[in-house]
């Protein structure tokens, strides 16, 4: 069950696990900015999924928000969805209180879902206000058209970052993060493995984080190419000292997202270790630029009318205009899953526009 809580973990683990919460509730944001909702929700959300070690000493950083999470969702209720899912797991996590439930209540008491055109922010928000470790569905019409968007696999093979993580935060809440496991989640097996190669193409880490993540929610065993590229990313994720200067925008996203496919993996969340100091996160080897998705559709853009969806006789008409570096990484993808051959007639985007 993934919203138990470890206790029986190294004490390396304990301590990294502690020491984010410190950093992200204390050292990197005030309460008062929109980006420390985001970040201490992602946070919060990830050290649930992941069953990390999370002393109840720890939390105590996050006492005065706790104390006026009802007054912050009175004056900014455009906010719901971060102050519930950061209330939610903070009990979760083991803080004492019963403060979600009240703010649930009003949530659904003042209708904040009528407000959402998005059938992904609704979907979310029926997960949020779902008891805990409930497998309720959402309404008939809402998963109709979710499950149709997710299912349209030649979608994710086009490049598309939004729609992407779009299909990755549809299957953590359809799932409840894993709790659940709905029959026809096999059904996105495709969709996510278009999703992923398009982000392995791109060296996109953080999108193939949360694709790794999703299979396995899907009940699926990510390739073994795959994850060794996540590791080998996770690996090089360094934190630092921010000083006086906090950057607008670092690693952090990708650094959890990398540690929570890892942690699912069994591995740890952080490789290089964490102390509540750190701030800033940042990361070190990367593909060169342009990426290999960036080759591929250069090539493909420039051959127009002669544009081809066959893998095969693309790589042996085309192949030998893209760089070493793109070669290795696009032959060990293609080795990696069986349907790369789909993918690229998918990727080619080789059929014309009737005119």
């Amino acid at each position: 069950m993934l919203y138990a809580v470890k206790n029986t973990e190294s004490q390396d683990e304990s301590a990294t696990a502690n020491s984010l919460l410190t950093c992200f509730a204390t050292g990197r944001r005030s309460p008062e900015d929109v980006y420390w909702l985001k970040e201490n929700s992602e946070l919060l959300r990830v050290l649930t999924c992941t069953e990390s070690p999370v002393s109840v000493a720890s939390l105590a950083c996050y006492e005065r928000f706790y104390q006026e999470a009802p007054l912050r969702l009175q004056f900014f209720p455009q906010y719901y969805r971060f102050i519930l899912s950061i209330c939610r797991d903070l009990e979760l996590l083991g803080f004492s209180g019963d403060t979600y439930s009240s703010l649930n209540q009003f949530v659904l008491n003042q209708r904040f879902v009528a407000g959402e055109l998005s059938d992904l922010q609704r979907l979310e928000t029926h997960w949020l206000t779902s008891p805990f470790n409930s497998a309720s569905e959402p309404d008939a019409a809402l998963l109709d058209r979710v499950r149709n968007f997710c299912v349209n696999a030649p979608y994710f093979a086009v490049p598309n970052r939004k729609a992407a993580f779009e299909l990755t935060h549809a299957v953590f809440y359809i799932s409840g993060y894993g709790m659940n496991n709905p029959a026809w989640l096999a059904d996105l097996k495709t969709s996510l493995e278009y999703a992923g190669m398009v982000a392995l193409l791109d060296d996109d880490v953080d999108l193939l984080a949360e694709v790794l993540v999703a299979l396995r929610y899907c009940g699926v065993e990510p390739p073994f190419y795959w994850q060794h590229v996540a590791r080998a990313a996770h690996g090089s994720v360094v934190a630092t000292e921010s000083g006086t200067n906090m950057p607008g925008n670092d690693f952090y996203h990708e650094a959890l997202t990398l540690g929570w496919a890892e942690s699912l993996a069994g591995g740890a969340l952080l490789a290089n270790g964490f102390t509540a100091s750190d701030a800033v996160f940042s990361r070190g080897s990367r593909l060169r630029q342009p990426t290999p998705l960036r080759e591929l559709s250069g090539i493909l853009w420039r051959s127009a009318e002669r544009r081809t969806g066959d893998w095969g006789a693309f790589s042996r008409d085309a192949g030998d205009a893209l760089s070493d570096v793109a070669r290795t990484h696009i032959h060990a993808l293609s080795a990696s899953c069986p349907k790369f051959d789909e993918f690229f007639h998918h990727f080619s985007r080789s059929v014309a526009v009737p005119r």
